[in-house]
């Protein structure tokens, strides 16, 4: 996982199927002089946006989540606990593997399905190129299984993950700031306030 942002207070029911992401509009007198920079094109794909979010995460203060690593013959097995409040914003996977939720509530995006909320007891498959947002309402135990003869976790990482190229985001940086000022933006970033798409 690479991002984490302990939200100010417990998230509750989404009230709107626009789905996470959306900018708030400020009021008419309050809006900044002039019309935003053009803004790099990937950010109107779902992707983009979660790279948006992402950037705008880091931001904010991380978590070190409690993370345990097994190993017996051909199999790693790695579980991490998630903390009530935390978003979290996942690499991108490259193996076909099963995942199992054993404790916890966790609001999961992907591309596909768009939000779903799962609780434990829960068990899925991961599928290559998946990313996912997590929005966690109750701590949380999330376990993933995977074949192979590695045991270094930081080699592993690099085996089973891809770290998405956000660059782009930091490179316009003035922009977003330019965007952001024209309107009204939470302190603590709500996944369901921010507009990403995908599957409703």
């Amino acid at each position: 996982m690479m991002h984490a942002q302990t939200e100010s207070g417990k998230a509750g029911e989404r009230e709107s199927e626009r789905g996470p992401l959306a900018l708030v509009e400020r009021p008419e007198h309050e809006k900044v002089v002039g019309q935003p920079s053009p803004l790099d094109p990937r950010l109107s794909t779902p992707q983009g946006r979660v790279d948006l979010l992402q950037y705008l995460v880091g931001q904010m203060p991380q978590i070190d989540f409690p993370l345990r690593h097994r190993f017996t013959p051909g199999l790693y097995t790695r579980e991490i606990i998630m903390p009530a409040g935390a978003i979290i914003i996942s690499r991108i996977h490259k193996t076909t593997h099963p995942f199992v939720i054993s404790a916890g509530c966790v609001e999961v995006w992907t591309e596909k399905t768009g939000f779903v909320r799962l609780r434990a007891p829960h068990s899925g498959i991961t599928t290559p190129g998946t990313r996912r947002i997590l929005v966690i309402h109750e701590d949380t135990i999330w376990t993933t299984f995977h074949p192979t003869q590695e045991t270094d976790p930081d080699k592993l990482v690099a085996e089973l993950t891809e770290t998405p190229d956000v660059s782009y985001i930091g490179a316009m940086q003035g922009q977003i700031e330019e965007l952001l000022r024209g309107h009204a933006w939470p302190s603590t970033i709500d996944t369901r306030l921010l507009t990403i798409g995908g599957a409703a």
